[in-house]
């Protein structure tokens, strides 16, 4: 095997080890980490298996562990999640099974009635000369925006 970038086969399979056992890592991040360091397709095929013979990398433990940080700790939606997961190309069963153990669908709901019980201040509308919701606001004025209180926001 060749050296790429300065980094042989065995000083990589260190890093990546290291790399997996510092935070959950899921395969994308592995091969675009492998890619900046010029190694061959076949040699990145390799070291991805060995992380994965090892389980150092878990592509079920990734996606729970990205669910319940970003539900839990970002207050995401389901929806946000399991897009971001498919972005970084997860099994739709990993995903499924992600979501169903660590957010169930009451869950989901008591976020989204405590973001509705958030008082709002103010709310903002602007007069628009269009007729319909697509048109550009040809001649829009910074005075045509209004403010009102809304009934929410002085009650408590």
């Amino acid at each position: 095997m060749e050296e790429s970038k300065g980094i042989s086969f065995l000083e990589a399979k260190a890093k990546l080890e290291a790399f997996c056992a510092y935070q959950e890592r899921c395969q994308l991040e592995i091969e675009q980490k492998l890619y900046s360091w010029k190694f061959s397709d076949e040699q990145i095929s390799q070291l991805i298996a060995d992380l994965i013979t090892n389980r150092f990398l878990d592509e079920e433990r990734f996606a729970s562990a990205f669910v319940s940080g970003k539900f839990r700790i970002k207050r995401w939606g389901r929806i946000k999640i399991k897009a971001h997961l498919k972005a970084k190309k997860i099994s739709n069963y990993s995903i499924a099974i992600a979501t169903r153990c660590f957010c169930p669908p009451e869950s989901w709901f008591g976020i989204f009635n405590a973001s509705l019980s958030i008082p709002r201040i103010f709310n903002f509308s602007i007069a628009r000369n269009s007729t319909s919701f697509g048109e550009n606001l040809p001649n829009f004025n910074p005075g045509s925006i209004t403010f009102f209180k809304t009934e929410n926001s002085f009650n408590k």
